[in-house]
């Protein structure tokens, strides 16, 4: 057979997710997928979607035979992970698969970690999500079924796609990996141009000064793992919050300028002192998102006052609360379960 000549763009390659309303029940509307904006084709690992072993039996032969591999997509686990830039819409999903937890009100979706959080493992109370991994071949997409968001880490850095607020997310299913599929990328929703614009922020305040930053980013893992075996040798179910005794987890990192105003800070680590942190971004005119926190080694304590955050930095551990109102990562009173404790 003849070499083939075609080649493709990785901006050919698109990604788009959809709630499900059911465990192992893969959604089919096109309309009712949420296309992100991705930088990046996905990185769909297929080592980890295929249970490999390879086992010589004793035949009388010193040679390896195709007999001894043994190969199967039952009991494996799926792992997809994409980044792009941050909107609008996509925020909302990723903070709702990664927190597991909305709670709605009249006013607000609120979403919260704190040392009352418990494990969740009722597909009732969680949210996965349908996977479209769209490809420029013709029906050789690839479909997810069942995926939970088990890392998110948003970055902000003046230096990286103009200054806009990224994403990595990544994503996790122990159900049967769905290829040959077709999908119409015409009909999902679009991820929209609402950014999130470092040049956009107003205040940069850490302990009571004004700093000079320029990048900053947070981590957010749920623990996700999968449970059980089905008929068909699949996951049964999946918890949050229950990994490696490690629960729900946060993290970030903020990088400053040295000068009078920040030196203290220093001295306040060595010392295991207090600080705060504070940040404030005008959005669309009226709409804005700030973070204050106070932090030692062993505990953060974090209030806002925005309609939405995009950004926050504390001294590891922390767990949570991470908490977030309509259209905001709103950190509120955050305590470590070491000194909860």
């Amino acid at each position: 057979m003849a070499i083939s000549t075609a080649v493709y763009s990785k901006t050919q390659f698109r990604f788009a997710i959809a709630k499900e309303t059911t465990f192992g029940t893969s959604i089919s509307t096109q309309s009712s997928f949420q296309e992100l904006h991705i930088t990046e084709p996905p990185t769909l690992d297929t080592a980890t979607a295929v249970v490999t072993d390879v086992t010589p039996r004793i035949d009388g032969t010193a040679v390896l035979a195709i007999s001894d591999i043994y190969k199967t997509q039952a009991g494996a686990i799926t792992t997809v992970t994409v980044s792009g830039i941050l909107t609008t819409p996509v925020l909302e999903l990723l903070l709702e698969g990664v927190f597991q937890n909305k709670s709605t009100s009249s006013a607000e979706d609120t979403y919260e970690w704190d040392y009352l959080t418990e494990p969740l493992g009722d597909d009732t109370d969680q949210t996965f999500f349908t996977l479209a991994l769209h490809d420029p071949i013709s029906a050789e997409g690839k479909e997810v079924t069942s995926a939970f968001l088990k890392t998110l880490e948003i970055t902000w850095d003046a230096g990286s796609n103009g200054g806009r607020a990224s994403f990595s997310a990544t994503f996790i299913s122990g159900l049967e990996l769905g290829i040959s599929k077709t999908f119409t990328p015409g009909s999902w929703s679009t991820p929209g141009t609402a950014y999130f614009a470092t040049t956009g922020l107003d205040d940069k305040n850490v302990s009571g000064y004004d700093v000079v930053t320029n990048n900053f980013s947070f981590t957010l893992d749920n623990g996700a793992t999968f449970w059980g075996v089905d008929a068909d040798g699949f996951a049964e179910g999946c918890t949050v919050g229950a990994a490696g005794g490690k629960g729900y987890t946060a993290s970030g990192s903020i990088s400053v300028k040295y000068d009078p105003n920040t030196r203290s800070l220093i001295d306040s680590v060595l010392a295991n002192g207090t600080g705060s942190l504070f940040f404030s971004h005008s959005m669309m005119a009226t709409r804005t998102i700030s973070c204050t926190s106070q932090h030692t080694e062993h505990q953060t304590a974090q209030t806002t006052t925005s309609a939405r955050m995009l950004a926050f930095s504390v001294t590891l551990p922390l767990l949570a609360p991470l908490t977030g109102a309509a259209r905001r990562l709103d950190l509120s009173s955050a305590i470590t379960r070491h000194n909860k404790r």
